[in-house]
């Protein structure tokens, strides 16, 4: 796929792709929780606003994959922002406990079995460009992965960013892209546009597909991933081994993620 600016192909027939940054678009902290033994999930601060389009995009047949494209590089937070994420969605209680607290087969098990998002993409990534800039080609190779088809994907793909540089703002339709305004987390009041979306969800949009069964709807319960494997993907990317490695490094980290 090249990275060329968006240009109209025919309209397909099958499912919305939401793409969703991480850091000052879902979640407007940044927690280190390998190095700060006192914080708990419930410290992660959710833009309500992203999770009532998340519920909304969740039950719709009209939206095929829900994913996260990040440039966080701290696998840890990511996941343990997507459980959170995950069940503010479907409005259950955030398991509330510091990290000695949880223990590892928390880690292990039960966040594998509640992770939200389709597929996730951090910079940790090896075939993602080192220029931290976002492309539709990183969509692809998630839903390539997932089996979810990938024609017309320009049309059907809807990223959702509180910066605006990145490629794939421009490799989408107009209107496609919904930048987060202010970024979440400022403290001021959110102005983002999200017509757009809601228009295309309820399939009031022309610039949306028609129609589309939702490839990854299985997965919505509370083992959203057995049936394609992904925990035990994810298993393997939380092991004791990776625990022991990260706990071990004990950087200063800042609590608000740096943006790239």
């Amino acid at each position: 796929m090249n990275n060329a600016a968006w240009t109209p192909v025919n309209r397909s027939s099958t499912g919305l792709i939401l793409v969703f940054d991480l850091d000052q678009t879902l979640v407007g902290n940044y927690i280190d929780f390998l190095d700060l033994d006192n914080d708990s999930l419930t410290d992660i601060i959710v833009n309500p606003k992203a999770i009532e389009l998340l519920r909304a995009a969740r039950n719709s047949p009209r939206v095929d994959a829900i994913l996260l494209l990040t440039n966080n590089s701290d696998t840890f937070f990511i996941h343990m922002a997507d459980y959170v994420i995950g069940q503010k969605v479907a409005g259950k209680p955030v398991y509330d406990s510091t990290r000695d607290k949880m223990g590892y087969e928390f880690f292990s098990n039960i966040i594998n079995d509640e992770l939200f998002f389709d597929d996730k993409m951090d910079m940790n990534t090896s075939s993602r460009k080192r220029d931290h800039h976002k492309y539709l080609a990183d969509v692809e190779l998630m839903l390539k992965r997932k089996g979810v088809p990938t024609n017309n994907l320009a049309n059907r793909t809807y990223f959702f960013d509180d910066l605006s540089y990145h490629p794939l703002s421009r490799e989408i339709a107009p209107g496609h892209f919904i930048q987060i305004t202010p970024p979440f987390g400022t403290g001021r009041a959110d102005t983002t546009d999200y017509s757009g979306i809601y228009r295309a969800l309820r399939g009031s949009d022309a610039a949306a597909a028609t129609s589309g069964g939702r490839h990854l709807r299985l997965h919505r319960s509370n083992k959203l991933f057995g049936g394609l494997g992904l925990a035990r993907h994810h298993r393997r990317r939380i092991t004791r081994r990776t625990v022991s490695r990260l706990s071990a490094k004990k950087s200063s980290r800042r609590r608000i993620s740096p943006k790239f």
